[in-house]
C-alpha cells in the first residue's frame, strides 16, 4: 500500500510542487530584485534580451534607499506569445535629500524553461 501512495505521490503531486510562480508573482519578485539590487535573481526572472535593461534599471537605484510601496500585480491578458501584468504602486527613493516616486506599470512575459521571465515592459 505504501509502494502505491508513493507512486500516487511522484504522479500527481510532484508535478504540482514544482511548477513555476504565477505570472503576477514573477513580476513582483522581479520589481523587488530591482529596488535590493540582487543581478543573480535578476538574471534568474529576465529574458536574456531583457536582462541588461534590468541591470541597469537595478543599478540605477542603488545607494538611493529604494522601496516597493503599496506593490499590487496582475495579469491583464496575452499579447500574442507575451502575458501582461499591469502593477499598481510605486518605487520610493531618496534621492539628494528629496523623496522621489516613480509608478510601476505593465510588464510582457514569456514562460521559458518552465518559468515566468519578465521580457519587457509593455
Amino acid at each position: 500500500m505504501s509502494r502505491l501512495a508513493c507512486l500516487l505521490f511522484i504522479a500527481v503531486l510532484w508535478p504540482a510542487a514544482c511548477t513555476t510562480s504565477s505570472p503576477a508573482q514573477t513580476v513582483e519578485a522581479y520589481l523587488q530584485a530591482i529596488v535590493d539590487d540582487q543581478p543573480e535573481k535578476l538574471a534568474d526572472l529576465t529574458c536574456e534580451d531583457w536582462e541588461a535593461n534590468a541591470l541597469t534599471t537595478a543599478s540605477s537605484f542603488r545607494g538611493t534607499g529604494a522601496q516597493l510601496e503599496d506593490m499590487t500585480c496582475v495579469a491583464t491578458g496575452a499579447d500574442g506569445d507575451y502575458q501582461i501584468v499591469t502593477c499598481q504602486g510605486r518605487i520610493v527613493v531618496l534621492y539628494q535629500g528629496e523623496e522621489r516616486t516613480f509608478e510601476l506599470g505593465s510588464y510582457r512575459l514569456l514562460q521559458q524553461d518552465q518559468q515566468w521571465r519578465v521580457c519587457g515592459e509593455a
